[in-house]
C-alpha cells in the first residue's frame, strides 16, 4: 500500500532538520518506508505500517503547525502517547515552566500524570516530610523510588532544601 501527504514548508523544513533527524528516527521506528520529495511524503508499506505512520505523522504535523519545535526524541514521544491512547496535544501543550523563550513540559504521559498530582500543592515543611516518608501518599501512582525513613536525616534534607529559597 502507498500514501502520498503533503505538508507544508514549516512542516518539511522541521521532518528534515539537521541532517533528517526527524525523518530518519520515523524510518526507524516505524515499519513503513518514509521517501520526502519537497513537501511530499510517501509511506510505503502494509496497511498497518502506513496507517501507524500516517497517526505518528498527522500527530508531529500538528505540532508543528500549532509553534512546537521538533526535537530528537519527538518521534518516540509520539509513538508512546498513542500507544497508550492519550492525546499528544494535551501532552505536548502543558507547559509547566517558561523561560527566555524555552518551554518545559512532560515528555511522556507518565511524566504528565506525575505533573498533574503536583499541581496545587505548596512545599511546606509538613509536605516535604510526607513526601520524604511516603511519596505514593503525596502524589498516587508517581514512580519515585526515594524515602528517608530516618527522621532526623529526613529533617536535616529538609532544612537544606528550604534553604535554597
Amino acid at each position: 500500500m502507498q500514501e502520498v501527504l503533503s505538508v507544508s514548508n514549516d512542516v518539511a523544513a522541521e521532518l528534515a532538520g539537521v541532517s533528517d533527524g526527524v525523518l530518519d528516527t520515523l524510518r526507524d521506528r516505524l515499519r513503513a518506508t518514509i521517501v520526502m520529495r519537497g513537501n511530499r511524503l510517501t509511506l510505503e508499506g502494509d496497511e498497518d505500517a502506513v496507517a501507524e505512520a500516517r497517526a505518528v505523522l498527522d500527530e508531529i504535523v500538528e505540532l508543528v503547525e500549532s509553534g512546537h519545535e521538533l526535537g530528537p526524541g519527538i518521534v518516540d514521544t509520539v509513538m508512546g502517547v498513542l500507544e497508550q491512547g492519550a492525546d499528544v496535544r494535551e501532552l505536548f501543550d502543558d507547559v509547566v515552566w517558561r523561560h527566555r523563550g524555552t518551554k518545559i513540559a512532560p515528555k511522556t504521559v507518565t511524566q504528565k500524570q506525575y505533573v498533574e498530582a503536583m499541581k496545587g500543592k505548596t512545599w511546606d515543611r509538613a509536605l516535604l516530610d510526607k513526601w520524604l516518608t511516603d511519596t505514593q501518599s503525596v502524589a498516587p501512582g508517581n514512580t519515585m523510588v526515594y524515602f528517608q525513613d530516618d527522621p532526623k536525616k529526613r529533617a536535616a534534607l529538609i532544612e537544606y532544601m528550604q534553604s535554597l529559597k
